[in-house]
Parts: C-alpha cells; sequence; structure tokens
C-alpha cells in the first residue's frame, strides 16, 4: 500500500486519505451493489453514476451432464450495469 499511496500523491498532487482499512471499504461497496441489486428501500435515494464496461465474475465448477467442468466464468457483476 505505500507505494499505492507515493504513486497517487504523485499523480494527483494530493495525499489520499486513507481512514478506512481496505478490506472494509471493499466490504461496504459490495454490500451497498447487493442491495441496489435487490432494489432495497435503503439504497432507493442513491443514484447510480458508474457503468461496468465489462462483466466482474469468477471461475466456478460446473455439472455438465456426468462431467465437471471447470473454469466456467459466472459472472457477479454483468456488463452495464451501474455500481
Amino acid at each position: 500500500m505505500p507505494s499505492v499511496v507515493r504513486f497517487t500523491e504523485a499523480l494527483f498532487g494530493v495525499t489520499p486519505r486513507h481512514e478506512l482499512p481496505p478490506d472494509e471499504a471493499v466490504a461496504m461497496g459490495a454490500a451497498v451493489q447487493a442491495a441496489l441489486e435487490a432494489n432495497d428501500a435503503q439504497v432507493e435515494d442513491l443514484i447510480v453514476t458508474d457503468i461496468a464496461p465489462f462483466s466482474l465474475g469468477v471461475s466456478v465448477v460446473e455439472q455438465v451432464g456426468h462431467r465437471l467442468v471447470e473454469g466456467v466464468f459466472s459472472p457477479i457483476i454483468e456488463r452495464g450495469t451501474g455500481g
């Protein structure tokens, strides 16, 4: 992380704020995304201003007939959706 902070300082000319631990920031973002996907009333006043240019997902194992096929792409955030 120190090299990321230095790079950001050099690029933007300001010290980035980092009061929130990175893993908590990711968890909070995932929670907001999940609430938006579920149309949760608690996030109804949020406006999506960013659109994913590509699908984000993970590699999974899927059963096809009697075979297990590895490396099947399972999207988490679909291309063109907001987050």
